[in-house]
C-alpha cells in the first residue's frame, strides 16, 4: 500500500514537472516570436530610416555634387578666364586705350605699343588690338625696340591685315647703323600678326631689324610698297636662332636681307610677291625652305647669294615671264648654295655671275641628286658665267624641259672649256 501511494505521488510530481517545462517552453517560444517580431519591426524601421537617410543623403550628395560640380565649373570658368587673362600680360588698344591705365586687361589697355613695351619688362606677352599705330595719330616712337623675351601679338590669324587691320606705320634710326626700322627685335623676342610698313619711301628702311639676337617673325604682312625692305638680319652670331616663317611680303626692294650672318636661320613658308631674298653671307645653317616667290613677270631675281653656303630647298618660283634680267637664283662672288627640290616656272632659273670668283652652286650630284623641276623654264636653266677660276657645275638628278638638255638652249656656258654635268654617264655633260 505504501509502495502504491509512493508511486502515485511520484507520478503526479513527474506530470507536474513535465507540465511546467511545457508551459515554460511555450512562454519562451512566445517571447522569442515577440522578440523576432520586434527585431523585424526594428529592422524594418531601421531599414526605412536608413533608406530615408540614404535618400536624403543621396539627395544631399547629389545636391553636394551639383554644388561641387557648380563649384568646379565655376572654378574651371575662373581658370579658363584666368588662363585667358594669363595668356597675355599686357594689352594695347589704339582706339580705346590709355597710357594712364594699368594695361593688364583689354578694358585697361595701354594706348601705345611704345609705352607697353617699356612698362612690361622682359619675358612678357603683349596683345595689340586692331588699330593704326603711328606717330601722328597714336603717339608711337620709332623704332619700337622689344626687350628680351617679349612676345608682341597682333592678329596672326589674319596676318595683321583683317577687316580691321593691326597696322604699324613708322620709321626710326636703328642705333649707330645706317638702317631705319619700325621694330627692333630683342633677344628671344617674337613679332606676330601685324601689317607693317611706312607712309613714304625711305632708303634702307626695313619693317623689322634683327641684330645679334635670336628672334622670330611670324605671320605678318610686310607689304606697303613704300617699304624698302621687309626684314634685315645683321651680324647675328653662330649661337643665335632666327625664324622667319609664314609671312606675306611685298616690298619695293628686299623682302629679306641677310647680311654677315652665322646664325641658325629658318626662312620658310613665306609668300614673297615681287620681293627678293639677298644673302650677303650665310653658313650652311641658313635654310630657305618651302617659300613661294611670285610676281607679275618682273624682277631680276628671287634669291641672290653673294657669299656663303645657304640651303635653298623645295621653294616655288612662280613668275612666268619673270627673272629674265638675271635668274630666279643668282649667284655672285663666292656663292656656293645647295639647291634641292625646287620648282621653277620662269624665264631663267639659275645664273652665276661673270667674274664671280669661286661661285659654285651645288645643283645635284650623283650621291645627292638635285630633284629640281625645270620643266617650265622658258629661258636658260643654267647660265654659267666666266669664273676667274675655271669651275665645272654639277646639276645631276633634275627634271629638264627636254633630256638631255641642249647647249645654248637650256644651258649657257660663257667660258670655253667649262662644263655643266647633268647626268652620271661619262659623257653626260655640256661643254663650251
Amino acid at each position: 500500500m505504501k509502495f502504491k501511494n509512493y508511486f502515485i505521488i511520484m507520478s503526479v510530481l513527474i506530470l507536474f514537472i513535465i507540465a511546467s517545462i511545457f508551459i515554460i517552453n511555450c512562454q519562451q517560444t512566445v517571447d522569442n516570436e515577440k522578440d523576432d517580431d520586434e527585431k523585424i519591426s526594428s529592422s524594418a524601421v531601421s531599414s526605412s530610416m536608413e533608406s530615408s537617410s540614404s535618400d536624403s543623403s543621396g539627395s544631399s550628395s547629389d545636391s553636394s555634387e551639383d554644388s561641387s560640380s557648380s563649384t568646379v565649373s565655376s572654378d574651371s570658368s575662373e581658370v579658363s578666364s584666368s588662363s585667358s587673362s594669363a595668356e597675355f600680360d599686357y594689352y594695347v588698344d589704339a582706339v580705346n586705350g590709355s597710357n594712364s591705365s594699368g594695361g593688364t586687361t583689354p578694358a585697361t589697355a595701354f594706348k601705345t605699343i611704345t609705352y607697353a613695351v617699356s612698362q612690361a619688362g622682359i619675358n612678357k606677352k603683349i596683345k595689340v588690338l586692331p588699330g593704326l599705330y603711328d606717330t601722328a595719330g597714336n603717339g608711337e616712337t620709332f623704332p619700337i625696340t622689344l626687350l628680351e623675351g617679349q612676345e608682341l601679338t597682333g592678329d596672326p590669324d589674319e596676318w595683321g591685315d583683317g577687316t580691321a587691320a593691326t597696322e604699324i606705320t613708322g620709321s626710326g634710326a636703328v642705333g649707330s647703323t645706317s638702317y631705319y626700322a619700325a621694330f627692333v627685335c630683342g633677344e628671344n623676342s617674337v613679332i606676330t600678326g601685324f601689317k607693317i610698313g611706312n607712309t613714304f619711301y625711305q632708303s634702307l628702311f626695313f619693317c623689322i631689324y634683327i641684330g645679334d639676337v635670336s628672334a622670330s617673325v611670324l605671320k605678318n604682312t610686310l607689304m606697303q610698297l613704300s617699304s624698302y625692305g621687309g626684314v634685315i638680319l645683321e651680324n647675328s652670331g653662330s649661337a643665335k636662332n632666327i625664324n622667319i616663317a609664314d609671312n606675306f611680303i611685298s616690298t619695293a626692294s628686299y623682302g629679306i636681307y641677310i647680311y654677315v650672318v652665322e646664325a641658325n636661320i629658318n626662312i620658310s613658308q613665306n609668300v614673297l610677291v615681287d620681293s627678293k631674298i639677298d644673302v650677303v653671307n650665310a653658313s650652311t645653317a641658313t635654310l630657305i625652305y618651302d617659300n613661294l616667290f611670285s610676281g607679275a613677270g618682273g624682277g631680276t631675281f628671287a634669291v641672290m647669294v653673294e657669299n656663303g653656303y645657304p640651303v635653298i630647298q623645295e621653294n616655288t618660283f612662280d613668275n612666268p615671264g619673270g627673272y629674265g634680267g638675271q635668274a630666279a637664283i643668282y649667284c655672285q662672288y663666292a656663292a656656293n648654295p645647295k639647291i634641292r627640290g625646287n620648282d621653277f616656272n620662269c624665264v631663267n632659273a639659275i645664273k652665276t655671275m661673270t667674274n664671280a670668283n669661286t661661285a659654285d652652286p651645288d645643283i645635284g650630284t650623283s650621291g645627292d641628286p638635285g630633284f629640281n623641276d625645270f620643266t617650265h623654264v622658258t629661258g636658260y636653266v643654267i647660265n654659267k658665267g666666266d669664273n676667274n677660276a675655271s669651275i665645272n657645275l654639277y646639276a645631276i638628278g633634275n627634271t629638264w624641259p627636254v633630256y638631255p638638255p641642249v647647249l645654248d638652249t637650256h644651258v649657257y656656258i660663257e667660258a670655253v672649256g667649262d662644263r655643266v654635268y647633268y647626268g652620271t654617264g661619262a659623257s653626260d655633260y655640256l661643254v663650251k
